[in-house]
């Protein structure tokens, strides 16, 4: 879950082994056309048989299809977003990562595998998807598949998280980058505290004011040196925010900062900063 500052902020690749695509039965680009009309329900058109996933879909929407394979499967799915897209296809006997990876070619997700079992069926089988549809027009869609242990289910999930969090902030839409931070703080750790430090400078307000609060509550010195971009903002209210957040913060690193904010050309801002620096210094 190590991540560095400078990585830019959407989703990275991480190892992908893939088998080639299966065969199509026939070509998405020009599908031949049927006399029957094309069925409306995802629920008639996908079909699961023998781990196998067998697919024939006219201008359905790629939710309801990812939903369907969703619930034959028992595959678990965390949506970080709306997909409005709708698609054309038809194949059939892909695996189902393949399958996936096909349907969910124009946006960005992860998929968990669970452990190979014992016996007639050895192969280890997706069991959880996270997805977050395409953001800012041109930008490439990613694909991360990860292979783990029991063992290191928990670990390795909350890497993937992680990652599409931060991908998250990169999104058009101003609540989906507010509830990504407000995740990355419910996650904690330096990781998740520097990189609310780009949601400190977002152009909606609730985005920061969220990241402000994602920082107090994560705490410790990474917390609060990343509180130092809120310090130098031009709006003299979130100045003060941040600052209030630096006292429930606390430590060496708060206290420094909160000294600085003593210079503060905004009233409010020095005067919280002198009440909170006096309470900070009884309390050692």
């Amino acid at each position: 879950m190590k991540l560095s500052k400078q990585l830019m902020l959407g989703l990275f690749c991480l190892t992908v082994n893939l088998a080639p695509l299966g065969a199509w039965t026939q070509d998405e680009a020009g599908l031949e056309e049927e006399t029957d009309p094309w069925p409306s329900s995802p629920q008639r058109l996908v079909r699961i048989t023998n781990n196998l996933l067998t697919v024939k879909v006219h201008d359905a929407s790629v939710e309801e299809l990812v939903e369907e394979i969703a619930r034959q499967s028992g595959l678990t799915i965390v949506w970080y977003g709306t997909i409005s897209e709708r698609i054309t296809l038809d194949f059939q006997g892909l695996v189902l990562d393949q399958a996936l990876a096909r349907i969910l070619r124009n946006h960005s997700f992860a998929l968990a595998f669970s452990q190979a079992g014992e016996g007639p069926s050895t192969a280890a089988r997706p069991r959880k998807l996270w997805i977050i549809p395409k953001g800012a027009e041109g930008s490439p869609p990613q694909t991360a598949a990860v292979n783990e242990s029991e063992q290191d289910d928990l670990l390795q999930d909350e890497s993937i998280e992680l990652t599409l969090l931060i991908a998250a902030l990169r999104s058009e839409d101003s609540w989906e980058r507010e509830e990504a931070v407000e995740a990355l703080g419910e996650i904690g750790g330096p990781e998740s505290a520097q990189f609310l430090g780009v949601a400190l400078k977002d152009e909606d307000e609730d985005v920061r004011q969220a990241a402000i609060a994602a920082l107090a509550h994560i705490g410790g010195d990474r917390a609060a040196q990343v509180l130092a971009v809120a310090l130098e903002d031009e709006d003299e209210w979130f100045r003060e925010e941040a600052v209030e957040a630096l006292g429930e913060i606390g430590g060496d690193s708060a206290i420094r900062l909160l000294e600085q904010a003593l210079s503060d050309e905004y009233e409010g801002v020095r005067d919280t900063a002198e009440e909170l620096l006096e309470e900070l210094r009884e309390d050692r």
